[in-house]
């Protein structure tokens, strides 16, 4: 189960500027929680339009005083291909499992919340 200041932002399947506004709509549901993990694993595809609101909400998360956490997918697929492009790996903390990105914030046990 996640800690109560912790919270699960779920994405699968394809993603693009047609979908932003939703994941900016997640990020503000979940802007009182001092940590969110984005599990990126269920996706097929990001483009530049969630990379930068993926940025957006990392760093807005990190003035706040909080972390934000991508989990991408442990196979090779078009998600991971445009992680390694854009170095996501430097730019936020990014896990293979989400058990990997909760042991990251102490936790253990991973709960599904709706994104």
């Amino acid at each position: 189960m996640l800690a109560s200041d912790t919270m699960l932002v779920r994405l699968s399947g394809e993603h693009d500027a047609s979908t932003k506004t939703r994941l900016a709509d997640a990020f503000v549901a979940v802007r009182n929680q001092a940590n969110v993990i984005v599990d990126l694993i269920g996706c097929s595809f990001i483009d530049s339009s969630i990379v930068t609101t993926l940025l957006g909400a990392h760093d807005a998360r990190s003035r706040a005083q909080g972390r934000l956490v991508v989990v991408l997918p442990a196979e090779p697929n078009a998600v991971t291909r445009t992680a390694e492009l854009v170095h996501f790996a430097e730019l936020l903390p990014t896990y293979t499992s989400l058990e990997a990105a909760l042991a990251s914030f102490g936790q253990i046990e991973p709960a599904i919340t709706p994104a």
